[in-house]
This record gives C-alpha cells, structure tokens and sequence, in this order.
C-alpha cells in the first residue's frame, strides 16, 4: 500500500490547532497597543479643545 505525501504528513503532524507563532503574538499586540495609544491620543486631544472652548 503506497501513502501519497498529504497523507504521510497528517500521519505525522499532530493533530489539533496548530499554536500561534511569537511574531504573530507580539504583531497582534503590537496592533491592539496602537489602537489604544491612539485612542487616548483622540480623546485627550477632544477633551482638551473642548476645555479650552469652555475657557477652562
């Protein structure tokens, strides 16, 4: 019995999800902290007109 390539190879890859890599991890993170960043920077910068309008 002759096994094609696919199947030797999900012979021996285990199964279940394969794990993230850790360039993945750290990009993903890298996204969410500039999102954050950028939203305290829009909202400092709003309310800080908004006190200077208000002559506060």
């Amino acid at each position: 019995m002759r096994h094609t390539e696919d199947e030797r190879r999900s012979l021996t890859e285990p199964k279940g999800p394969k794990k993230p890599s850790l360039g993945l991890i750290l990009a993903l993170l890298a996204v969410i902290a500039l999102i954050i960043g950028s939203s305290f920077a829009l909202a400092h910068a709003v309310v800080g007109e908004a006190f200077r309008r208000l002559g506060g």
